[in-house]
């Protein structure tokens, strides 16, 4: 029975694990977006760097955002 606890442990740590670096990735790749989104904004408008930092920040605070979420909700 006490080796079955640590194997249930084990799995939710590494379930845990996948899910926080899947939302790295995700995290990173919303961002990147949202600053390529900008710089090409930028670009045609001529108005270098601010969309870039409006994009930045936006994909930021969102992702910042659902993180608090998603904590709160494993509680």
């Amino acid at each position: 029975m006490k080796g079955n606890k640590t194997s249930d442990r084990d799995s939710k740590d590494k379930n845990d694990l996948i899910r926080w670096t899947s939302f790295g990735f995700e995290f990173g790749g919303v961002v990147a977006v949202l600053c390529y989104i900008g710089y090409k904004i930028d670009t045609a408008l001529n108005s270098s760097p601010f969309f870039l930092l409006v994009g930045f920040f936006i994909g930021f605070i969102g992702m910042i955002y659902l993180a608090y979420k998603q904590m709160n909700n494993n509680k």
